[in-house]
């Protein structure tokens, strides 16, 4: 159990999901009760990102 500022994440593959409304349905069902929860969603890198 995290305490005091502890911070959490919790990522998942994107294909493990049918639609994106599935996400926070699974992973911040629980999430929601806590004070201060963030759900995010990352965009795919560009070719440049990944070069750098």
């Amino acid at each position: 159990m995290a305490q005091y500022n502890a911070k959490v994440v919790v990522t998942s593959r994107s294909q493990h999901f049918l639609s994106d409304r599935q996400v926070p349905m699974a992973l911040a069902q629980r999430a929601a009760l806590i004070q201060g929860h963030r759900l995010t969603k990352l965009s795919p890198f560009t070719k440049e990102q990944i070069h750098r």
